[in-house]
């Protein structure tokens, strides 16, 4: 529940930052039906990093020892577990993003 409620609210900020950033000369702010389908675009983005990151919190948690044992841990040990399982999910998720990209020639609709 929380992975999505915080997806969510990034995909909101990206959103709004899409907006900002893609749409400076424009006087307007857009369509609702505009906002509503890059919310959608980027709430799948969001979404699935965040979900791949919850899953290898969960794996890789039970398969160090569960909670107990990551709460046994120094800080330095929490802090390389805490800190780089995220990055790790979302590396892994963009370097998927790329590969699929290639196999089915995707073209970008924003700017990579």
């Amino acid at each position: 529940m929380w992975t999505l409620l915080f997806s969510m609210a990034l995909a909101a900020v990206f959103t709004v930052l899409g907006f900002l950033v893609f749409n400076p000369g424009k006087s307007g702010l857009g369509s609702p039906a505009g906002w509503l389908f890059w919310f959608g675009k980027n709430l799948v983005v969001c979404f699935t990093i965040g979900a791949f990151i919850h899953l290898l919190f969960d794996g890789l948690g039970r398969l160090l020892g569960g909670p107990a044992a990551v709460r046994r841990w120094g800080d330095g040990q929490r802090s390389l577990f805490f800190g780089g399982v995220p990055l790790l999910g979302l590396a892994r998720c963009a370097a998927t993003t790329a590969r699929w990209r290639r196999i089915w020639n995707w073209r970008s609709t924003i700017c990579c």
